[in-house]
């Protein structure tokens, strides 16, 4: 009986991740060297009062034991998609993140996903032609 009921949890498991569950984590989209734009899905009824958000880190252990994560909250979304703009990023750096969802009172998550910020701009200076300056 205790191996046909893991077997049964097992299989709702994958049957919901399959399905997508109540919460997706989308792409990284505008990824520069200090920002970006990260996306993700409701798939949940919006009639009731919910909070919902991405929660990010620079390593996948650190979001896996929640240590050294930003959390944030999404106040705005259309029809249950929402995007959350994000900057200070350090550049060349490793970011990771999964959206989540609190709804009934339980914490739901989405698949971890996760993006790499660009190198910094270079700054390039040009200098003219140097011109003979009398002083009197």
């Amino acid at each position: 009986m205790k191996k046909i009921l893991s077997l049964l949890v097992a299989s709702i498991a994958l049957l919901f991740v399959s399905c997508g569950g109540p919460i997706k984590t989308g792409s990284a989209t505008e990824v520069t060297h200090s920002s970006a734009v990260l996306h993700g899905e409701l798939n949940v009824a919006l009639d009731q009062p919910i909070e919902f958000g991405v929660v990010i880190a620079e390593s996948e252990e650190a979001l896996i034991n929640s240590t050294d994560t930003f959390k944030f909250i999404v106040t705005e979304h259309k029809e249950g998609v929402f995007e959350l703009p994000l900057n200070r990023f350090i550049p060349e750096t490793d970011y990771y993140y999964y959206a989540w969802l609190v709804k009934d009172g339980e914490t739901l998550v989405g698949k971890t996903e996760n993006f790499t910020t660009s190198s910094a701009p270079t700054a390039t200076f040009s200098v003219g032609e140097a011109k003979k300056v009398a002083f009197s």
